[in-house]
């Protein structure tokens, strides 16, 4: 049996992803691969689309994690009659928690109930193997289905982004002289899908105070560091303000890129940061300050 799995939504959720289904996988001990990654439409942030997985991030990582990763090129030409598709099924009787409800939806459900409860996850290999094909399209979003902190391994994973990546991001932190120097980082999370995802799916008020206010309101321990801004059509943003500390990843060296994959540039440049502050509602922003161990956000 060999899982098939793609990670959909913004790029750290697509790790998140990776990285279940990687320790799922592992801790089975059940063969995988990775087929597609997501991008987004360039005119709608709200809209994704597949696309090779080896271009937002580096497949030939996982072979070196572990000799179940097969590289998808090796059996693309599959056969549709050994090729199943999963559907995580349940129901009421297969839980012992009164805090159940079945009008929930699945990503409700498995918030719930991750980590909660072992049985939830022989219920996920029960239903592979009564599959019985050799290949199994897995989708994405796995990660609402297992956590990687069910079944800790002693497995640092550090996802590495496609080779284009690196060859911007290696210009970009060059040109601005980023490389051993110290520098502050900002993630700016303005854009429109953001906006409709806390006011209309978390229904709370979308504070998102301009860069301006930001740049002189957030307490960086050290103010006189570069700040490097990560957002999108940055040359925009920050075209009437008067401050030589800002840099950003000018549009000449991405015009070509991806919204995810400008993202993953930005998110190597964070790693690199003294000090980070972002969004709170960003998974990004998020994805971030954990990497940092801090909590510091702007809204």
């Amino acid at each position: 049996m060999i899982l098939i799995f793609d990670t959909g939504g913004g790029l750290c959720n697509q790790i998140r992803d990776i990285e279940s289904a990687i320790h799922f996988c592992i801790y089975y001990k059940i063969k995988f691969t990775f087929r597609y990654a997501s991008f987004r439409d360039k005119n709608n942030l709200f809209n994704f689309y597949y696309v090779p997985f080896k271009d937002l991030f580096n497949s030939k990582y996982y072979e070196t994690i572990t000799d179940l990763y097969i590289d998808y090129d090796n059996i693309r030409k599959i056969k549709p009659e050994k090729t199943g598709i999963f559907s995580f099924t349940y129901n009421q009787d297969t839980w012992k928690n009164d805090t159940y409800n079945k009008s929930m939806n699945k990503y409700e459900f498995s918030k719930r109930h991750i980590g909660m409860c072992k049985d939830y996850i022989n219920v996920i290999i029960t239903q592979l193997y009564q599959m019985n094909k050799k290949f199994i399209m897995m989708g994405s979003a796995f990660w609402t289905l297992y956590d990687s902190n069910i079944n800790i391994l002693s497995l640092p994973l550090d996802i590495k982004p496609s080779q284009i990546i690196l060859q911007r991001f290696d210009k970009i932190i060059t040109k601005n002289k980023l490389i051993n120097n110290n520098f502050n980082f900002l993630h700016y999370r303005y854009e429109p899908d953001m906006k409709n995802l806390v006011v209309n799916d978390y229904k709370l008020e979308f504070i998102c105070p301009s860069i301006k206010e930001l740049i002189n309101q957030i307490p960086y321990k050290n103010k006189k560091l570069p700040l490097y801004l990560a957002s999108s059509n940055v040359e925009n943003l920050v075209k009437d303000i008067n401050n030589n500390l800002i840099v950003y990843k000018k549009n000449k060296y991405i015009n070509d890129l991806n919204f995810e994959q400008c993202a993953f540039i930005d998110l190597l440049i964070g790693k690199m940061a003294v000090e980070i502050y972002g969004f709170s509602h960003s998974s990004f922003s998020m994805f971030l300050n954990k990497f940092k161990g801090t909590t510091n956000y702007y809204n």
